[in-house]
């Protein structure tokens, strides 16, 4: 039996901080690969915001259009400021 996994917490800020932006570097990735996967034509400057990109929730959603998107502008305005 394989045993459960389970979320490793990280004691230092420091560690905290390098983990999670390696999980946005990681869905950033996702939306970018999504995109080529579906024949999208990401400009190099709206590639690199997508790629420092380090709010989660953003890019959350960006995963998610990403899967339906036909052209770039189906995705927001990667360079547009979130709502709050």
């Amino acid at each position: 039996m394989v045993p459960p996994i389970r979320r490793l917490e990280y004691t230092s800020d420091f560690a905290r901080r390098f983990f999670e932006v390696g999980e946005a570097r990681g869905k950033a990735k996702s939306v970018l690969t999504v995109l080529y996967a579906r024949g999208v034509a990401v400009p190099v400057d709206v590639r690199d915001e997508i790629l420092y990109c380090t709010d989660q929730e953003r890019l959350g959603v960006w995963i998610l259009q990403a899967l339906t998107a036909e052209t770039i502008q189906d995705l927001d305005d990667p360079r547009r400021e979130p709502d709050v």
